[in-house]
């Protein structure tokens, strides 16, 4: 079983010498040069989006799998653990698992503007490297926050979260369509084949998310569709619901059950 990267090349190649039956899943919409590559070879091709790259007669769609065990957790203890008002919407902000200095830049440029809105409060994860940073602006500012350098579970954030602001990596775009927030999504404009914009459009164009590109956050720049979002309580709730309908949510069960049909 490949996920792509270079390194998964020469164990797929081996595979296919020895005959060994080859699985790969791809994660993007934008398909990587070892997927593409060892997807000549593979004996099922399992897909987060639909994709062109990959012949038909070996793809399935299965969405990206998602951590889930723990979705039915208590909401009002959700806030309770993390601090916050149970009575006020939640923003969630996060740039990955290493976090997101520009992201993080922009976003405490605008906390005025944010902090205008008396009915939200905010979980930011900053990152290791831009904690000190982040949490030293929050100070200067009265809106309710929990600022985290990094938070593992996340499931609690997830729970009580109405909106995010997020980089646009495949994952942190599963997990947001499984929990149903919607987003306001920076991809990365270094990521390779620009992918990240990619995989936010086809979410941008089903209704769930909004994509603002890294123009759009340069200095204290607060974009329409973010106030939008901040005031429009009906907008949010048709987002949020548009969000959980775009991918399908049992992808770690349907290429578990794939795999066994075939080794039977």
């Amino acid at each position: 079983m490949a996920t792509g990267s270079f390194g998964s090349v020469p164990a797929g190649v081996s595979a296919f010498f020895l005959r060994i039956p080859l699985f790969i899943h791809e994660q993007n919409i934008v398909s990587g040069k070892a997927n593409v590559f060892l997807g000549k070879f593979a004996t099922k091709i399992f897909l987060a989006f639909p994709n062109s790259f990959f012949p038909n007669s070996k793809s399935v769609l299965v969405g990206n799998p998602v951590g889930k065990h723990k979705s039915n957790l208590d909401k009002r203890e959700c806030y309770k653990k993390l601090e916050l008002d149970i009575n006020k919407k939640t923003l969630l902000v996060f740039g990955g698992s290493q976090g997101a200095s520009s992201l993080n830049s922009w976003f405490i440029n605008v906390l005025g503007e944010i902090s205008n809105f008396n009915d939200w409060q905010i979980i930011h994860i900053t990152g290791k490297s831009d904690y000190v940073r982040v949490k030293n602006r929050y100070v200067n500012f009265k809106i309710r926050s929990v600022v985290l350098p990094f938070l593992y579970p996340i499931d609690c954030a997830y729970k009580i979260s109405d909106l995010a602001v997020s980089r646009g990596g495949a994952l942190s775009l599963s997990e947001l369509s499984f929990w149903g927030i919607s987003a306001l999504i920076v991809p990365y404009s270094y990521a390779k084949d620009n992918h990240q914009e990619y995989n936010a459009r086809y979410f941008q164009e089903r209704g769930g998310v909004y994509l603002l590109k890294q123009e759009d956050i340069k200095e204290d720049n607060f974009p329409e569709n973010f106030k939008e979002l901040l005031n429009d309580s009906d907008k949010l709730k048709l987002m949020s619901k548009n969000m959980k309908d775009i991918l399908q949510n049992d992808a770690l069960e349907r290429i578990c059950e794939e795999i066994y049909k075939y080794i039977k």
